[in-house]
Order: C-alpha cells, then sequence, then structure tokens
C-alpha cells in the first residue's frame, strides 16, 4: 500500500521501484556493493495521513421523548511505513510479514493501539454532557 500511495501521490521514481524490488527480493542485497547503494538512496518516510468525519452520538430525550443526537467531531491519524522481510528478523516479525504478504489475501497496513504522547491530557473533557 505504502508504494501504491506514493506512485499516486507523483512521488516514487525508477529508481525508487528498482529498490523496492531489490530489498523485496534478494536478501543478500546488503553484501553486494551495488545494489547496497541503489537501497541506500530509497527516501522511505512515513506517510502521515489524518480522517475527520462527524459521528452521531446520543445525546438525550426531547419534550416529547424523542432521541436527540449531537454530531461529535472525531479525528482519526496514522502514519504509514513499509516493512520489508529484512526487517522482521524475528520469529514473530517473520509470521507479521508473512501473513501481510499471503498471496491472494494480502494486507495492505496492521494498526497498534497507539501510546500516550508525553504531555497530552490524559482526560479529555466533553464538550457535551448526556442527558443534560
Amino acid at each position: 500500500m505504502y508504494r501504491k500511495i506514493r506512485i499516486g501521490l507523483g512521488k516514487w521514481t525508477d529508481e525508487d521501484e528498482e529498490a523496492f524490488w531489490i530489498l523485496e527480493t534478494d536478501a543478500s542485497w546488503m553484501s553486494d556493493p551495488e545494489k547496497a547503494e541503489k537501497v541506500s538512496k530509497l527516501e522511505l518516510f512515513p506517510l502521515k495521513m489524518a480522517y475527520y468525519s462527524n459521528d452521531p452520538e446520543k445525546y438525550g430525550k426531547d419534550t416529547d421523548g424523542k432521541d436527540i443526537y449531537v454530531n461529535t467531531p472525531t479525528l482519526g491519524k496514522q502514519a504509514i511505513f513499509p516493512w520489508f522481510k529484512y526487517h522482521a528478523s524475528s520469529e514473530v516479525g517473520m509470521d507479521i510479514y508473512n501473513r501481510m504478504n499471503k498471496k491472494g489475501s494480502e494486507l495492505d497496513f496492521i494498526s497498534f493501539d497507539s501510546a500516550v504522547k508525553v504531555g497530552a491530557p490524559q482526560y479529555q473533557t466533553s464538550l457535551y454532557k448526556k442527558g443534560v
């Protein structure tokens, strides 16, 4: 998916393509100076994306007993970074890599719960109070 997004953004060169396939198919690339030089020029930076939506949330009931909904703005952020076979040096890492690249059932990406950032409020205040 990383490669496809970069191609779609027009940020993928022929040199990137060659280095990408060296990384994916040649386990001995580090011991070949020519291939190692090509791979060293490949710039793989995280792609940071943000998604915005308004999710209806039940707020309470009106005087007739009907449900009242409020649109709650939601911001979802993520970073995508490619994972190559040589990154998967542990048994678990290799299992994840193999599962993500399983022929006919490929996974574009996997998600992990994000850590709490230093300095971020642990318990954020809601702008809306339910039942009021």
